[in-house]
């Protein structure tokens, strides 16, 4: 699962954990523990993500549940002040996905006319 935040992008997966833990994976050390301050984060260069650290389930989720409690912006871009590359990358992402959305839209509105 990807998960960006304002504080963080990350990806937590079921691998190389034991059953009550999750392994969760940054490109950016500071995304990890933005987000799992206590979490034991180690370094791995040579893989698709430079960090990983494993999290209890339990952990994760609380800190998810709570994330969403707390959410108080409109827009998660506009909300990111402090880390302007991560903003840019949040931006392309944004962009990105809105491309996938044009595209769906595009087929949607053929299929239609199609079907008249």
């Amino acid at each position: 699962m990807w998960l960006y935040t304002n504080k963080a992008f990350i990806s937590i997966v079921d691998k190389d954990c034991s059953p009550d833990e999750l392994l969760v994976q940054a490109r950016v050390k500071k995304h990890i523990t933005n987000l799992f301050p206590g979490a034991k984060v180690y370094r791995t260069p040579n893989a698709n993500y430079a960090y990983r650290a494993r999290v209890l389930r339990d952990t994760v989720k609380e800190v998810i549940s709570d994330y969403i409690d707390d959410l108080d912006y409109d827009i998660l871009k506009n909300s990111i002040h402090d880390d302007q590359k991560f903003h840019d990358v949040c931006a392309a992402v944004w962009i990105a996905t809105y491309q996938l959305q044009r595209c769906d839209y595009e087929t949607n509105i053929r299929a239609n006319y199609r079907s008249r």
